[in-house]
């Protein structure tokens, strides 16, 4: 069955072309305006949205979304614009906008977007059995862990840990965090992970869960308020320099990489040297992430086998 996309697009020239462009792999309905989305909405139970952030009425399409996702809390969606703004880049991070995309784009770079919205639980899902399979960890280990990660205050974990990352992401492609302020942000993140990483060794005995959840979302605070000024530096103590982080930096702002890959990226940089080159997956992935002399893309690995398949078609 075909994931139901919801475009609200009031260039019915654009509108038209982006249904008929996307038919293949959506079942589609359209919308001109936030008044006519709503009423749609209510009766079409669509997975996917993909808005203009300009729309005719007294509602844009920030606005229109939030509206929408009381009906369809999950649904995935996508931002474009053809216009340059101070306050919507922060307004759709905080709803957890998926990507936000910048006028003119590419066919590819779309449809790219529209799939991983459409796939990201799976892509999760996926990426943590990836690491998994590419460290060889012993099953029973993994079994621990993910027995672990059952418990409700694990599962709440998780739901930040990727609430901090989306947004993150959703900043950095929308322009709104810029360099130097996106890596203090991702120390504050980082200093959580490493944390989380450690205790995982332990099967998350005695973890500090509630302080961790507490952590990532001060510091999901602090990226919105930092977002505003653009004045925070990076922490001299830093195990990242600027440069290398810019690498990481500009992946994201290409749409290289989707929002649940970064989830992966801190315990593949701390993996140790022997095992991360045991593996050329793993190394081409830190490699993609930190490398600037690295010329590939995204490992096919680190894809969903459907997406990887359809890398490059027209």
């Amino acid at each position: 069955m075909k994931p139901r996309l919801l475009i609200i697009e009031d260039d019915e020239n654009l509108r038209e072309l982006l249904a008929e462009t996307l038919d293949e792999e959506f079942e589609i309905q359209t919308a001109e305006d936030g008044s006519a989305a709503l009423r749609m909405g209510r009766d079409f139970p669509f997975d996917v949205i993909l808005t203009d952030v300009r729309l005719p009425g007294e509602m844009d399409g920030v606005e229109v979304v939030s509206k929408l996702k009381q009906y369809r809390p999950q649904a995935q969606c996508v931002v474009m614009t053809g216009y340059a703004d101070e306050q919507v880049p922060l307004r759709a991070a905080k709803l957890l906008v998926q990507n936000y995309l910048y006028k003119p784009f590419d066919h590819e770079e779309l449809r790219k977007a529209l799939s991983r919205c459409s796939k990201s639980r799976q892509t999760q899902h996926f990426n943590e059995g990836l690491l998994n399979r590419l460290l060889q960890l012993p099953k029973q280990l993994v079994q621990n862990r993910l027995k672990a990660l059952q418990t409700h205050s694990m599962q709440k974990l998780e739901q930040v840990r990727g609430e901090f990352l989306q947004s993150f992401y959703t900043l950095i492609r929308s322009r709104k965090l810029l360099r130097t302020t996106a890596l203090a942000c991702w120390q504050l993140f980082e200093k959580v992970e490493l944390s989380y990483l450690t205790a995982r060794r332990q099967d998350f005995v005695g973890a500090p869960v509630a302080e961790w959840i507490a952590a990532l979302q001060q510091a999901r605070s602090h990226m919105e308020s930092w977002a505003e000024d653009q004045k925070v530096q990076p922490s001299e103590q830093s195990e990242i320099p600027q440069n290398e982080f810019n690498v990481l930096y500009e992946r994201i702002v290409q749409g290289a990489m989707a929002a649940e890959h970064l989830s992966s990226v801190t315990v593949v940089r701390v993996t140790p040297l022997e095992m991360r080159e045991a593996s050329p997956a793993l190394t081409s992935f830190y490699r993609f992430c930190w490398d600037r002399s690295y010329s590939g893309g995204l490992p096919a690995e680190f894809e969903l086998p459907e997406l990887a398949a359809t890398r490059g078609a027209p």
